[in-house]
């Protein structure tokens, strides 16, 4: 595949991934705020399934960034490289358990402290990977026009 190609695919991966994790973040805050709890178990067990493809987006990101910087050594690509294993890290051992957790207690119709807490989490660390994301974002557009 050549650069231009590789380009696109690491583009949209990335912004798919980046939508993804917002839709995951507005639904959940606008649902427990607005709705019934019917529709927060819906949006529990939206997330759950599609928390998956996410990782499909994630994974392409990563394999196809890491091929357009090659040997590069630019600043920018070294902090591109940094945020993705706080956003990997963070998405891995927090977001993706706390999504399981969540969806198996709003199955259960457990809307306890432990699934308010955790929640609360998910929101933190949600917002900070979609925080990460938007400085590669930004730094990637950067790199392109040097």
């Amino acid at each position: 595949m050549n650069r231009k190609n590789i380009v696109r695919v690491h583009i949209v991966a990335s912004i798919l991934g980046l939508l993804t994790i917002a839709s995951f973040f507005i639904s959940s805050l606008i649902t427990e705020i607005f709705l019934s709890v019917e529709n927060i178990v819906l949006v529990k067990k939206y997330i759950s399934v599609a928390v998956y493809g996410l990782m499909g987006f994630m994974m392409i990101a990563g394999v196809s960034g890491l091929k357009l910087a090659g040997k590069l050594h630019n600043p920018l690509v070294l902090k591109k490289f940094k945020r993705m294993k706080l956003i990997a890290i963070n998405g891995l051992f927090i977001l993706f358990p706390s999504a399981l957790y969540l969806h198996d207690k709003a199955i259960g119709n457990d809307f306890d402290q432990n699934f308010y807490i955790v929640q609360c989490v998910e929101y933190i660390f949600g917002f900070t990977n979609l925080t990460l994301m938007g400085l590669n974002v930004r730094d990637g557009k950067n790199i392109n026009k040097g």
